[in-house]
């Protein structure tokens, strides 16, 4: 079912591993915070209250039980980047385009700009820049120009061209339209920034040892293309800073008929309770 892989496996197999650890007399050093978020999907409202609470500040190390792939791991995540742009215009008739202004022109014409531009951008360890024209309206009927126009944007985005640059560039060119008539605005909906840690980081290191012998093969380290709560949980950590992103899953998110097999489940229990007393005793 729907979510079974990402990552709802994976929160009870963490619930599970933590209640096995204590039933044993663990764990004998340090403390296992289980951080179970709403809203990981759109807007990571969970994430950012848990940060913004300091539950990340005496943090040794973070894992994310979500699959990067079969029984493989990421040290890196791509940022997620939500955006709404808004033109306004003036309405007439269709017949005397000149005496109004038709708001999709100029924002259609930015859009493509900024896709062409952001083609350019050198991809970087976890992949390109994505630009992802997702949603636009405007107009209500066929012989009124229309005086308002939006546009949802959808921006991947990498250590190496992030946010902030992606802000700066689209403001530019928000500027640029303005200055010859245009009236676009542009509002944040969602800013979850790339993260990147060494892929050889203590905590992936153990990964990979601890779950050769379930995977039956070495653990891959890889980029995660998409998000994951670690936008706001791992934000603003050193580089050697332990985070993985490790689950169960057998990569069928977002259909509504996700699965992994019985085995795999279990699997993770044993993995993340060897993973959590090896990391807190060493």
């Amino acid at each position: 079912g729907r979510g079974v892989t990402d990552m709802k496996a994976g929160l009870v197999a963490l619930v599970a591993a933590m209640i096995n650890i204590q039933q044993q007399g663990g764990p004998k050093h340090g403390t296992i915070r289980l951080l179970a978020t709403m809203g990981e999907e759109v807007g990571e409202a969970g994430s950012a209250a848990f940060y913004q609470q300091g539950a990340m500040q005496d943090a040794a190390g973070l894992l994310i039980a979500e699959p990067s792939t079969v029984y493989g791991t990421a040290a890196e995540q791509k940022g997620s980047y939500d955006l709404k742009l808004t033109s306004k215009g003036k309405a007439v008739h269709s017949s005397t385009p000149e005496r109004g202004y038709n708001a999709l022109v100029p924002l259609i014409k930015l859009l493509n700009e900024a896709n062409d531009y952001f083609e350019t951008i050198p991809a970087g360890e976890v992949g390109p820049v994505r630009f992802n024209i997702d949603v636009l309206n405007g107009g209500d009927q066929v012989n009124s120009l229309p005086d308002l126009a939006t546009a949802l944007v959808n921006v991947r985005t990498i250590p190496e061209y992030d946010n902030d640059q992606v802000t700066q560039k689209l403001t530019d060119l928000i500027a640029a339209y303005n200055q010859q008539g245009a009236d676009i605005k542009m509002t944040a909906i969602m800013n979850e920034s790339p993260i990147a840690t060494t892929a050889d980081n203590r905590l992936v290191k153990l990964v990979q040892a601890i779950g050769k012998p379930y995977a039956g093969r070495d653990v891959v380290v890889v980029s995660s293309p998409g998000i994951t709560d670690a936008s706001n949980l791992a934000k603003r950590q050193p580089a050697d800073f332990p985070f993985a992103v490790y689950g169960p899953g057998n990569m069928t998110q977002h259909q509504v008929n996700e699965s992994l097999p019985k085995q795999m489940f279990y699997d993770f229990i044993a993995i993340y309770q060897q993973l959590f007393t090896r990391f807190l005793a060493e």
